[in-house]
């Protein structure tokens, strides 16, 4: 497992309970972070039935141009700026579900630890790092890279039932400390020497 200094937190959750969904994008404003396919699957929603709420560092400014020009006039999207440091899974404790539409593999994305330890779900892209930590349906949903219309079919169904984000049975993933997966590695090398 990757190892994290984030804590297991016991969140207060707002269960769900009715309209808007809450949604929380949080990663670098460039074409591998998959903004644009987030944005391009709300296109067809009503921005009644939703917030998304954009952070991060604004890098590449002619991505940022093509994503504000998907955004468009829609009130239900917001861009945050940055989250102060160590205060990450705070700030996700406030939404419903991370969406992480990566188009690149990730390695192992602090951010799905951070919701995970907030209890916040997750829908992500089918990529290695963030498929290692996803189990669909369980903790989250994932759907084939790029895919807008399959991310837009998941956010759909989670607004029109929106009850399977409070199921008491999702799974909630034990965080390893640096130092227990240190010592998971000691263990191994030990028994091979």
């Amino acid at each position: 497992p990757q190892g994290t200094e984030i804590k297991q937190a016991d969140f207060q959750k707002s269960l769900f309970k009715k309209l808007p969904l809450r949604l929380i994008f949080v990663g670098r404003i460039y074409w591998a972070k998959g903004l644009d396919v987030l944005l391009k699957s709300l296109d067809k929603i009503n921005p009644e039935n939703y917030i998304l709420d954009i952070y991060g560092p604004d890098g590449d400014k002619a991505y940022q141009e093509e994503c504000l020009k998907i955004i468009g006039s829609n009130p239900a999207i917001k861009w945050k700026g940055l989250i102060p440091a160590g205060e990450t899974p705070n700030v996700i404790s406030n939404y419903h579900v991370l969406c992480l539409p990566s188009r690149v593999t990730e390695m192992a994305p602090l951010v799905i630890q951070e919701a995970l330890a907030s209890g916040t779900r997750i829908i992500a892209s089918d990529v290695y790092g963030n498929s290692s930590s996803i189990t669909n349906g369980e903790n989250g949903w994932l759907f084939p890279v790029g895919d807008s219309v399959a991310l837009q079919n998941i956010v759909t169904a989670i607004i029109n039932n929106g009850a399977v984000l409070n199921n008491p049975n999702s799974r909630q993933d034990k965080l390893f400390s640096f130092r227990d997966v240190a010592e998971s590695y000691s263990k191994i090398y030990n028994g091979l020497v």
